[in-house]
């Protein structure tokens, strides 16, 4: 073989042996994030039925290991890791089973002002959606003191519904569609005027 035959060779040699790397290398893995709670709570229209449903939480996906939870005055706490999951809640009276409902395709990750717990309300009637009402100056570990009260978009004369109150936030549970959302503390009212509640989603209202 004559030398200028070889000398492609051997350059192909070396740059292979750059893209690869020293024999044994080993690349870099990126830190898994923290865990973090996710809360579901379950109402049945405006009623809050936790208490009286079974509630399970699966990787999104898979219905053969439930992820472990612990029941709260805050609804049902499971520590879960950032992604995606599947929550079932039975709905039990005198007992017999009346309601099933699936939630498909949680999301749980850290988001910037929800210190590592995230809410998620499931409800047994359809149109229905959720909206979490939260200062986020408040901490998870306080009960608030503060109300909030949904009224149909344009009409303050009647309240259609009131928060439940949780540990740094309350929520409401809603038909799909637009409300006006008075904010009461201390005695002065602020209004958030045309949220949207969003069919089978918990929405987020952050009161600055």
């Amino acid at each position: 073989m004559s030398l200028i035959g070889a000398a492609p060779r051997t350059a192909c040699l070396l740059l292979l042996a750059t893209v690869a790397g020293p024999v044994g290398s080993t690349t870099a893995q990126p830190a898994a994030e923290p865990p973090l709670e996710m809360a579901i709570r379950v109402f049945d229209g405006e009623t809050e039925v936790t208490d009286q449903s079974v509630v399970d939480l699966h990787a999104a996906g898979t219905r053969n290991a439930p992820i472990p939870g612990r029941r709260t005055g805050d609804g049902v706490l499971f520590g879960v890791q950032p992604g995606s999951y599947d929550a079932q809640a039975i709905l039990e009276r005198d007992g017999r089973v009346v309601a099933v409902r699936w939630a498909e395709r949680l999301t749980a990750v850290h988001y910037p002002d929800e210190a590592g717990r995230h809410l998620e309300v499931v409800n047994f009637q359809g149109p229905y959606g959720a909206l979490q009402v939260r200062r986020p100056t408040d901490p998870w570990t306080a009960r608030v003191v503060w109300e909030a009260m949904a009224f149909r978009a344009g009409d303050r004369s009647l309240a259609v519904a009131n928060a439940v109150a949780g540990s740094g936030y309350a929520v409401l549970a809603l038909p799909a569609g637009s409300y006006d959302i008075a904010f009461r503390d201390a005695g002065t009212v602020r209004w958030f005027e045309g949220v949207e509640v969003i069919r089978g989603l918990t929405s987020v209202l952050r009161v600055e």
